[in-house]
């Protein structure tokens, strides 16, 4: 199993911490107060607390990835063919792309949304229509990194589905560890995030087109 802890944490624990560590056993090791099976459970139980104080909390956001790295990456449930879809991207993501048109949500001041259709024309220009609702099928979802406290990890996904019917058409789900103590005190504590990558799986390039294949114009 992969501990999820950052290189300055393992710097401090392999320089600093180890030394005291070893000292401390050294010290039980050659005290005459114990002696026989006494001792040793002493040892074992130092060994079990100098372990559990830097790395108990490594050790179970560890775990915690493990059993959810395996459903990582992108999945894809079900193909369909498309013209275009609601995303939250511009002219510039149209044009890059096989797609005819694309629907972009636009927040109001009031907190509610519009949409600005994005197509393309026979000229090669691109047109926008401002639509009080989409009327493409399909959508893509991007859902920010947040703490997953039932599974104890930070998730992300993107998710390919149908607007109506709610059909999940494909994920994409990444996951990175929650950081131990150690990580948030040296670490995130002053450059806010560790920089240890979690699991993606493979990165699918262009995932978009791989679920929603773009028609072909007769």
């Amino acid at each position: 199993m992969k501990l999820y802890i950052t290189a300055p944490s393992v710097f401090v624990l392999v320089v600093f911490y180890l030394p005291v560590v070893l000292w401390v056993l050294w010290r039980i090791w050659r005290s005459p107060r114990w002696r026989g099976i006494g001792k040793a459970g002493i040892l074992i139980l130092t060994l079990l607390l100098a372990y559990a104080i830097p790395l108990g909390d490594v050790t179970f956001n560890s775990l915690a990835m493990a059993k959810v790295c395996p459903s990582a990456g992108l999945h894809i449930y079900r193909t369909v063919e498309v013209e275009g879809f609601v995303y939250s991207g511009g002219e510039i993501t149209l044009r890059q792309s096989p797609y005819k048109f694309i629907e972009s949500p636009q927040l109001k001041v009031d907190g509610s949304y519009y949409w600005v259709r994005y197509e393309k024309q026979s000229d090669g220009t691109i047109s926008r229509t401002r639509l009080e609702q989409p009327t493409a099928a399909n959508e893509i979802i991007y859902e920010q990194w947040h703490v997953d406290k039932e599974r104890g990890i930070e998730a992300s996904r993107h998710v390919v589905r149908n607007r109506i019917s709610r059909e999940i058409l494909a994920e994409w789900n990444l996951f990175n560890p929650l950081p131990g103590w150690l990580d948030r005190m040296l670490v995130y504590r002053w450059f806010g995030s560790g920089g240890d990558v979690g699991c993606q799986g493979d990165s699918p390039y262009n995932f978009k087109s791989k679920v929603l294949i773009p028609k072909q114009s007769n």
